[in-house]
C-alpha cells in the first residue's frame, strides 16, 4: 500500500469524524431549542454578550485554551436569572490534547452577595491535595460538611462566616455539586459531563435549591 493510499484513507476518516461530529452538534442544538420552547424560554445558539460577561468571572471561564459557549437556554423571572448551556476547552497538544466539554448552570440575583469560593466534591485526590497544601476549609463543629465537601476561598474568614449552619445543612442536600460562587452569581456544573436535553429540567430545579441554600441565613 503506497503512502499516499494511506494518507488519503486517514484523511478520509479525519473527515468522516469531523462531519459525523457536527451532525451531533447540530442535533443536540436542535433538541434544545425544541425543549427550550417546551419550557417556554429562550434558546441562543451561544452565549448572550452579558452573559458571557458574567461567566468570564468564574475561573471555569478561563481553564485551557480555545473556550466555547454554546446552546444556552435563559430562564430570566426578574429576580433571578439562569443560563444552561455547554462549554467547551481544550487542554495539551498533539497526542496529549484533551477537548473537555461539560454543561454548566449560571445563576444570577440582586439578592445574592456571594464571598468568593469554591465548593466540590471531597475525593481521594483532593484530600490529598488538602494534606499537602492545607487549603481545604474545614469546619471542626460540622464534620458532616468538612467530609462531603472540598471548600476553597482566597479569603477565608469572609467564607467561615458565610457558611452558616443553616447554610451547610442546605447544600448537604447536593453532595455531587461543583459549585464556584463570586458576587451576586454562581455557576454549577459536572466536569466532563454534559446534559442530556431531558436533564436541563432537573438541572435548574438543582440550581433554584442552591439558590435557595445560599439565601439561608
Amino acid at each position: 500500500m503506497s503512502t499516499i493510499v494511506i494518507i488519503v484513507g486517514v484523511l478520509l476518516i479525519m473527515g468522516g469524524v469531523h462531519f459525523y461530529s457536527s451532525l451531533k452538534e447540530k442535533e443536540r442544538r436542535a433538541s434544545f431549542k425544541r425543549e427550550a420552547e417546551a419550557m417556554g424560554l429562550s434558546c441562543h445558539d451561544r452565549l448572550l454578550q452579558t452573559d458571557e460577561i458574567d461567566f468570564n468571572v468564574f475561573p471555569l471561564a478561563s481553564r485551557g485554551r480555545s473556550q466555547e459557549s454554546t446552546n444556552s437556554i435563559v430562564a430570566d423571572s426578574g429576580e433571578l436569572r439562569m443560563v444552561v448551556f455547554d462549554f467547551k476547552y481544550v487542554t495539551g497538544s498533539g497526542k496529549n490534547k484533551s477537548v473537555h466539554r461539560q454543561s454548566v448552570m449560571m445563576a444570577s440575583s440582586d439578592r445574592l452577595h456571594l464571598p468568593e469560593f469554591t465548593l466540590t466534591p471531597e475525593s481521594f485526590w483532593q484530600r490529598f491535595a488538602e494534606f499537602m497544601t492545607g487549603k481545604d476549609i474545614d469546619f471542626e463543629e460540622d464534620p458532616e460538611f468538612s467530609k462531603a465537601f472540598y471548600l476553597r476561598s482566597p479569603s477565608e474568614q469572609n467564607v467561615r462566616n458565610y457558611m452558616t449552619p443553616a447554610r451547610r445543612h442546605a447544600l448537604l442536600k447536593y453532595p455531587q455539586v461543583y459549585l464556584e460562587a463570586r458576587f451576586q452569581g454562581f455557576i454549577l456544573y459536572h466536569p466532563r459531563s454534559r446534559l442530556k436535553v431531558e436533564e436541563v429540567k432537573t438541572f435548574m430545579e438543582d440550581a433554584l435549591g442552591i439558590y435557595a441554600a445560599l439565601l439561608e441565613e
